[in-house]
């Protein structure tokens, strides 16, 4: 049967279901005339679509298909599909029929819908088409969309297991519900961010229309039946998209595009039609196109030809007024009948009608000054409603009050366009799209231009300074924010920031309302934020600030703001770390976590949902990494995995948001450096660890092709190559050695000065370590001269003195490890003596730091060994090897004390167990000796 005919078979079979059943003979002899089997066919259809049991028996009895055990309470005349229990019909088609199941083989017990061909119609093409539509939902995985639970064939007959959604039909929903316009656009929008997400996954539905379209008891949208859709790859599957693209007009007349009656290619311009169809029906509770025939010809006539009229003059008396002017707009625009003057996009579609529920201009309708005032005029019609009077009441000075308000509109429009359509809406449509750089760097200079030029004429407009407050933070986001995707422009992002924070204040000091105390703490936010890497002090104070601030508003309005708690509380958690204050930094961490969960709790749709999600997976990611620090690995890898099972579920939500990739990216590395890494305490699991850094190199790359400029990209590609070269060095140092100078060269791309300079740092001490395992001890030696030098050169850059003097105190270490291996037991036994001290302050200082207290250890153990291989000189006085053997007994009797001490106030680890043991085994052998 060929894709022509099927379609013909299937629009009249579902024309004569229609129809009374005394009307169908005389609906077929006419449509049929010419072709008696193909009315024969129907028939036979029509007549297995009369008896519900026997329908099922014919598909659940193929030979395949078989019969349950009877056993437990389920029914006796259950039949099964694979797995799947039937428990009834839900509904038929000309092709396929859709049961209710549950499953049957004590796994679990789940209602489901299962979709089979119908029995006698297992054409190649039917076949082809069932699987067609399984491989699509296989790749669809978003909240409202109904997913694919399971598929398979038995007897060679295809069926799909979907999620069985128990709702109404999208109209049905809105009418039984009273849903008011407003509610109705809001709803709406949910399945717009279905279809775009079909969309981006270049799916095309085809068939869009209120039945496919169900609403939940809980108000949420589910998209069914992707059974006509079309993939945008034919690649993907060639021989359906074969038959889905050439001479086939599958569809719902009354929803259905011009050029997919015409049999033209379709694309997702098809869907934004149908979605407007499906919306002028929501609005008016009449169909846009009023179809009477089954007529191809006919029906091309009516869509291709017949212009949609004005939806406010098809809707019932109580919508009209709402619908007139925007939304007639808007629909008419989504139903133009060429594809190209329809919207660009489902998400442009629907963001007009976002700017429509919030009262902004849109861009359905020409943007006439006229317009523009009337939008202001709405969305201020008690302001205005009081100027009037004021000028009313006021009649000499008219001329001078006109001409104030005409200037102070002009300068508040100017602001308000600029910061909720250039930064806040243009920009965060793009922020984490990959490859955006470039584009927000013009987003940037365009916007400070006109920042500028607005600041001196601010005045006493609060409103419009605040406005300007919120712009310069989201200025200094683009070129600079730490935590995520930015221009690298560190210290324009704090001229930015400390221009918000000055403005912030001078409103504060005149009004403390919960509006300029919430710009002000997300300023003291985002200065403490960017302090951190220069005065760490300084920020610290900031953020405790913000802190403060954001508890006060809480109080003010009544509930907390969880967003801007959050922040407060994670940034003052980061700069807590660099203090190396776990414990501190924990309870911060843990505070953010939870405004994190609760904002992830309330369910919202698009971005805010994406943005509260994605802040769980942030703080996970940093409670995780406080715990690690304080020496509990087993909990923090747990944490650690949870926040990369949720990355990995969020991506496949929002597969096109750069910034869960960078969390992603974050947490595979942080599981590798726990689980492997030898340059930090870990579990000693280095392979296991590889698999994860692995991940990390992965996205990094594939975020640096996007993006060649995404400055966050190219410091994860480099954090790769730098924890792949330290965790492969035990393994295999040849491969060690080349990767870590790979990332030396990768280095030297980064634009950050102070980045640049850290890595270059930590590359540097890494290939101390490797040259040393290969046995090339003046590479090593020379190298760890190098880095020393450099720490030196940037000591005035460091983030702290304290920090300098830790890092030096490492480097001799690293040298002194250097020199033992190359024998040369008194220059190591010298300079490890000469750091005992200077370690074991900082072990005691920080005493819930495990690299710290490692690092302390580790200086009595390197003096245990130095000196037991000084004893072993024979040529030694006996009475100094034998001092010698003391002392080194005694060093290694210090080491294993810290470890003790230590456990005796942590979790235990497998990272302490093994440094502890070496110590007691040293301090056995060398008692032996005595």
């Amino acid at each position: 049967m060929t894709p022509d005919r099927w379609q013909r078979l299937e629009s009249l079979f579902e024309a004569a279901l229609a129809l009374e059943p005394e009307q169908r003979p005389a609906f077929l002899a006419h449509e049929c005339a010419e072709d008696q089997e193909l009315r024969v066919e129907i028939e036979r259809m029509l007549a297995a679509d009369a008896d519900d049991g026997r329908d099922l028996r014919q598909v659940v009895d193929s030979e395949a298909l078989r019969t349950v055990a009877e056993a437990g309470n389920e029914p006796a005349d259950g039949r099964r599909i694979g797995p799947w229990l039937i428990t009834g019909v839900l509904g038929r088609g000309g092709m396929g029929s859709v049961f209710r199941a549950i499953r049957a083989d004590d796994q679990y017990r789940k209602q489901v819908a299962i979709k089979v061909l119908r029995h006698g119609l297992e054409s190649e093409f039917a076949l082809a088409r069932i699987r067609y539509e399984r491989q699509i939902l296989s790749n669809l995985e978003h909240p409202n969309i109904a997913r694919m639970i399971d598929g398979g064939e038995s007897g060679g007959l295809p069926y799909i297991v979907l999620e069985f959604v128990e709702g109404e039909s999208l109209t049905t929903y809105c009418e039984n519900h009273r849903l008011t316009v407003p509610q109705r656009l809001e709803l709406f929008q949910q399945v717009c961010e279905a279809v775009q997400y079909a969309h981006q996954h270049l799916v095309v539905h085809r068939d869009l229309k209120p039945s496919n379209i169900l609403v939940t008891a809980d108000g949420r949208v589910k998209l069914l039946d992707f059974g006509i859709a079309k993939l945008e790859d034919p690649e993907w599957h060639p021989e359906a998209a074969a038959q889905t693209a050439t001479g086939m007009r599958m569809m719902t007349p009354e929803y259905a595009s011009p050029e997919q009656v015409r049999g033209e290619p379709v694309s997702a311009a098809t869907d934004v039609y149908s979605l407007g169809a499906v919306l002028f029906e929501l609005m008016t509770g009449a169909k846009a196109q009023s179809i009477t025939t089954t007529d191809p010809l006919s029906v091309a006539r009516v869509v291709c030809q017949r212009e949609i009229p004005k939806p406010s003059t098809a809707a019932v008396p109580a919508h009209r007024k709402a619908l007139r002017g925007d939304l007639d707009n808007i629909i008419l625009k989504a139903m133009q009948k060429e594809p190209s003057r329809r919207f660009a996009s489902v998400e442009q579609f629907s963001s007009d009608i976002g700017r429509h529920l919030a009262g902004l201009p849109v861009r359905a309708r020409p943007d006439t000054p006229a317009y523009r005032l009337s939008k202001f005029v709405r969305r201020n019609v008690w302001g205005v409603a009081a100027g009037m009077t004021v000028i009313a009441s006021l009649a000499g000075g008219i001329a001078v009050s006109l001409h104030q308000a005409r200037r102070a509109e002009r300068r508040f429009e100017q602001v308000r366009s600029l910061a909720n359509s250039f930064l806040f809406e243009f920009h965060d449509r793009i922020a984490n799209l990959p490859g955006s750089t470039e584009a927000r760097q013009l987003v940037v200079d365009k916007a400070l231009t006109y920042l500028s030029s607005l600041a001196a004429e601010s005045g006493g407009d609060r409103s419009l300074q605040l406005e300007l407050a919120s712009a310069y933070l989201k200025v200094g986001d683009v070129q600079g924010d730490p935590s995520a995707s930015n221009l690298g422009q560190r210290e324009a992002a704090m001229v930015s920031y400390g221009r918000a924070l000055e403005i912030a204040r001078t409103l504060v000091r005149e009004r403390r309302d919960a509006e300029s105390l919430r710009t002000l703490a997300w300023a003291h936010v985002k200065n403490g934020s960017g302090r951190r890497s220069d005065n760490l002090p300084e920020a610290i104070s900031l953020l405790r600030t913000a802190v403060q601030l954001s508890g006060e508003l809480a109080k003010l309005a009544g509930r907390p703001d969880d967003e801007l708690m959050l922040e407060s509380h994670r940034v003052l958690g980061d700069a807590y770390t660099q203090q190396l204050d776990w414990e501190a930094a924990r309870t911060e961490f843990r505070a953010s976590l939870e405004s994190a969960e609760r904002l992830a709790a309330l369910n919202q749709t698009g971005e805010l949902n994406a943005r509260a999600e994605e802040a769980v997976l942030r703080c996970q990611q940093r409670v995780s990494k406080a715990e690690a620090m304080r020496g509990d690995l087993e909990g923090a890898m747990a944490g650690f995995r949870r926040a990369v099972a949720l990355g990995r579920e969020m991506l496949q939500k929002y597969p096109n948001r750069a910034s869960i990739q960078r969390n992603l990216i974050l947490n595979y590395v942080e599981c590798g450096r726990f689980l492997g890494n030898p340059r930090v305490p870990n579990l000693g699991r280095p392979e296991e660890a590889m698999v994860y850094y692995e991940q990390a190199g992965q996205f990094a790359r594939a975020m640096r092709a996007y993006d060649p400029k995404d400055e966050f990209a190219l410091r994860s590609e480099i954090a790769y190559l730098l924890s792949t070269g330290d965790t492969l060095g035990p393994i295999d140092p040849v491969r060690s050695l080349a990767r870590l100078r790979q990332a030396l060269a990768a280095n030297a791309e980064l634009a950050d000065k102070l980045s640049r300079q850290s890595f270059d740092l930590q590359i540097g001490m890494s290939m101390v370590l490797a040259l040393e395992r290969l046995g090339q001890y003046k590479e090593a030696l020379e190298m760890q001269d190098q880095v020393t030098a450099k720490r030196v050169a940037t000591e005035a850059e460091s983030k702290s003195r304290e920090d300098f003097e830790e890092n030096t105190v490492e480097d001799a270490l690293r040298r002194a490890h250097v020199l033992y291996s190359a024998k040369q037991f008194e220059a190591a036994c010298q300079l490890t003596r000469s750091q005992v001290q200077p370690a074991a302050a900082f072990g005691t200082r920080y005493a819930n730091d495990l690299s710290l207290v490692w690092m302390h250890a580790d200086a009595y153990l390197l003096l245990a060994r130095c000196q037991q291989q000084l004893a072993k000189d024979p040529g030694a006085p006996p009475a100094r090897r034998t001092a010698l053997r003391a002392s080194a007994q005694e060093a290694a009797s210090q080491c294993r004390a810290v470890w003790d001490h230590w456990s005796s106030r942590h979790p235990r680890n497998a990272f302490v167990d093994r440094n502890r043991q070496a110590a007691v085994q040293l301090e056995q052998e060398l008692a032996s000796l005595r």
